[in-house]
């Protein structure tokens, strides 16, 4: 038989797929991560109410450059953060990436992980309405 064949993936490779652009290996985030980044998500979302980005605004952005330069001046200083919590270097090794490079890394780690951001968000907040519906 067919050594290549016989040898089987490994469930936390089906699991949690790795993708590898340029040398970077990008996996979706860990819980470590998650809570890592939570502070940086925090503070792109005070920026996007200060700037007066709503949630549909994203959506919208597509047809609007304006609305799209508000999103891209919301996330630039936040996105080397976002890409060195995520693929576990520096900060000042992320800026120094080639930008067409920082660029799919940063696409694929938001790809990885745009369902769980959804999903936990989703679940977060109807989690708190039953606390606060059953806790009174």
């Amino acid at each position: 038989m067919d050594e290549a064949k016989e040898k089987k993936q490994p469930e936390t490779e089906v699991l949690f797929p790795d993708m590898v652009i340029d040398g970077v290996r990008i996996r979706p985030w860990t819980f470590d991560q998650f809570i890592d980044l939570l502070p940086i998500f925090r503070e792109l979302a005070e920026y996007l109410k200060k700037s007066g980005i709503e949630v549909k605004d994203v959506n919208e952005a597509v047809d609007d450059p304006s609305k799209m330069m508000d999103l891209i001046m919301a996330l630039a200083p936040l996105a080397g953060k976002v890409v060195a919590v995520s693929v576990g270097v520096t900060e000042e090794e992320v800026r120094g990436w080639a930008a067409d490079k920082a660029i799919r890394v940063l696409i694929v780690i938001f790809t990885q992980n745009a369902n769980r951001l959804k999903n936990c968000f989703g679940l977060g907040l109807t989690a708190m309405k039953v606390l606060t519906t059953t806790a009174g």
